[in-house]
């Protein structure tokens, strides 16, 4: 199918035409979709121009929602099985028509209700919207990036050595655990930086900045420190220059920025009985 109008898309149309059915809306070329009835409102006149998201109804005519998914075309995210055949399985992506992941493109043998990190692509030979489990052909095999660069990481597994990510939605990358201290969930995403790009086209992540070793050497002690004392401690920024070289073993110059840093990251709360680590 080579239309105006996009498969797995939102797309703007305009209203062109009422039929017992729903409404008819018409792409700048003058293709027309369906806007079933169960989608329409008063609101919606002639002449006037929507957002509608456009994939295959279950009997795979091309049709119109308001409704939104949960995942669209060229994305990635976690969705649950909720049926199976020798085939493949289908998946909920919040569409009245579940969408499919054939078993040829799953890496496992799932089960109804695993959740299933997928990446939404078209499949061209059957001009129809299917999810993916072994997505690695769809990453970027020459990374457009730079050593400290600040990237979105979309946590996709807990591994031996940290959290395989997705990043910028474009490439594979790890944040290692020794680097993290927090609990990071599956599915969310995380501000990181490019600490190096290897040789395999996979990238080494950093919560922080890369360059500043020191400080993120302190800011990590201080949670170090935190830990063995129940995750709170009565001290903060007017905290005498004595008691914080004494308990945290750096200047307080250096525990002010410190706490700075982990409390922009969400790591720590600080208010005027201390600092205690965020849950």
């Amino acid at each position: 199918m080579n239309f105006d109008i996009k498969l797995g898309l939102l797309n703007t149309l305009k209203i062109n035409e009422q039929s017992e059915y729903g409404l008819y809306l018409s792409s700048s070329n003058g293709e027309e979709v369906l806007l079933p009835n169960i989608y329409t409102t008063k609101s919606m006149k002639i002449g006037h121009e929507i957002d509608v998201f456009i994939y295959l109804d279950s009997e795979d005519r091309i049709v119109a929602t308001t409704l939104s998914p949960k995942l669209k075309l060229n994305e990635f995210g976690f969705l649950k099985i909720v049926d199976s055949t020798e085939f493949g399985f289908f998946l909920d992506w919040g569409l009245p028509k579940d969408i499919y992941m054939p078993l040829r493109f799953a890496k496992d043998h799932f089960r109804v209700g695993n959740e299933v990190f997928v990446y939404i692509t078209l499949n061209k030979s059957e001009d129809k919207i299917i999810a993916v489990n072994k997505y690695e052909r769809f990453l970027n095999s020459e990374i457009n990036l730079r050593k400290n660069q600040k990237v979105s990481s979309f946590v996709t597994k807990k591994t031996e050595l940290g959290y395989a990510c997705i990043v910028n939605n474009l490439y594979n990358g790890i944040l290692y655990g020794d680097e993290v201290h927090q609990r990071l969930e599956l599915g969310s995403t995380v501000e990181s930086y490019v600490k190096k790009i290897r040789t395999d086209n996979k990238l080494d992540l950093s919560i922080n900045p890369i360059g500043n070793t020191k400080f993120d050497v302190n800011s990590q002690k201080i949670l170090e420190i935190l830990k063995q004392n129940n995750e709170n401690m009565p001290y903060n920024y007017k905290s005498d220059a004595e008691d914080i070289k004494d308990n945290f073993f750096m200047s307080k110059k250096t525990f002010k920025k410190s706490l700075t840093l982990l409390n922009d990251k969400k790591l720590i709360s600080i208010d005027e009985n201390g600092i205690r680590i965020c849950k």
